[in-house]
């Protein structure tokens, strides 16, 4: 994709752009996103949530290195407002042409394919430059692309990454490879900071670090709990919780 810079030039990208695109079915309708391109590569298949499964193939996103926040374009209130924007924060500005809105995958589909080639354009420059005059790498983003999309997912999107996760600690538990346990807790601890305390996150996370048929069937009760209190079936959650107190005894 050709990237029309209105502010910046493309061939001296800052690595950091406001992009929008104008509404096909309404041109006063402006929709706009934010590339970064961070210090390291960002596998997106990885953190993208549940909700875009059955608009766009996570195969076609896994090798995105510049990162589109929010995936999906907002609406803004018009094109002087990006533009002062842009003005504050020292950001280019990129005009993606006109989509409709309403067509999620074909959006989700450009995006990417922009966000691609804002990173080529941003390589291309700095390979030009001397080594010396390349600084330090910046520090690597901790999880802003996380929070970002995990709050994007509604309570059930959240409760399916957390039940993934619970799978994904138990399988290191039960193997014995405390690296990937200790990386699995990480992603549930940070997962759970989105989630309401009701859903006892870190009695889910004590259960799956459990060995045995004990923690597996734990787990799978503290889950199935979460869900029935999702869905608001508090008979349910009550039997369930007789039942891992029983358990745990």
């Amino acid at each position: 994709m050709l990237l029309d810079f209105q502010r910046g030039e493309s061939s001296r990208p800052r690595g950091h752009a406001l992009a929008y695109y104008r509404d096909a079915l309404s041109a006063d309708d402006i929709y706009a996103t934010y590339l970064i391109v961070p210090p390291i590569a960002i596998d997106l298949a990885k953190y993208m949530p549940p909700l875009f499964a059955d608009k766009i193939s996570l195969a076609d996103m896994e090798s995105i290195s510049a990162v589109p926040l929010p995936p999906v374009p907002e609406k803004v209130e018009s094109l002087a407002y990006l533009q002062r924007l842009a003005e504050t924060r020292d950001d280019d500005i990129v005009f993606l042409g006109t989509m409709q809105s309403g067509d999620v995958h074909s959006v989700l589909r450009q995006v990417a394919e922009a966000a691609q080639s804002y990173l080529r354009s941003y390589e291309t420059y700095i390979g030009t430059m001397p080594a010396g005059l390349v600084g330090p790498e910046p520090a690597a983003l901790s999880g802003g692309v996380d929070d970002v999309l995990y709050s994007l997912m509604n309570d059930r999107d959240k409760l399916a990454e957390l039940a993934k996760l619970v799978g994904k600690l138990r399988y290191a538990v039960d193997g014995n490879d405390s690296g990937v346990a200790a990386e699995a807790v990480a992603e549930m601890e940070a997962l759970g900071a989105h989630l309401p305390d009701k859903y006892h996150v870190e009695a889910v996370v004590a259960a799956a670090k459990l060995s045995g048929e004990k923690g597996s069937r734990l787990s799978e009760l503290q889950i199935t709990r979460c869900y029935k209190l999702c869905d608001e079936d508090y008979l349910a959650v009550e039997r369930l919780e007789r039942e891992i107190g029983e358990l745990e005894r």
